[in-house]
């Protein structure tokens, strides 16, 4: 019942997410001490996003330079809609700023990206 009930709220059907049974419910003694059940549903998308980012993480910890970004409701390869989307403008953004990082070449000066920081969107990580 309580999966049910999660997976009605998080509007996921079983094959989407992944279930921890953290209790068991019990019935108690006539009904005295009856405890309901606790379990764990998260989206198995949640769940390879913290996994992405726990790499993120140990490559950072290793030397890697690294920029891990999410995008909140963006479909697989967004990004190749190229500049259609706000999202998909940002995401190229993000990985023209995290190359010139890399490569040391940076903006020159006088020159400004086509898009300023309030036009960008999308949650980073």
């Amino acid at each position: 019942e309580a999966v049910n009930y999660a997976l009605q709220e998080m509007k996921l059907t079983e094959d989407e997410v992944e279930v921890t049974i953290l209790e068991e419910p019990s019935k108690g003694f006539f009904g005295l001490g009856a405890k309901l059940a606790k379990v764990r549903v998260e989206s198995k998308e949640a769940e390879e996003e913290k996994k992405t980012a726990d790499k993120a993480a140990k490559a950072k910890e290793a030397g890697v330079k690294v920029k891990f970004s999410v995008y909140e409701g963006m479909f697989h390869v967004f990004q190749l809609s190229a500049m259609l989307m706000p999202e998909s403008k940002k995401a190229w953004f993000e990985v023209r700023r995290f190359m010139d990082e890399i490569t040391g070449q940076g903006s020159s000066e006088g020159e400004t990206d086509e898009m300023s920081e309030t036009e960008e969107s999308g949650d980073e990580g």
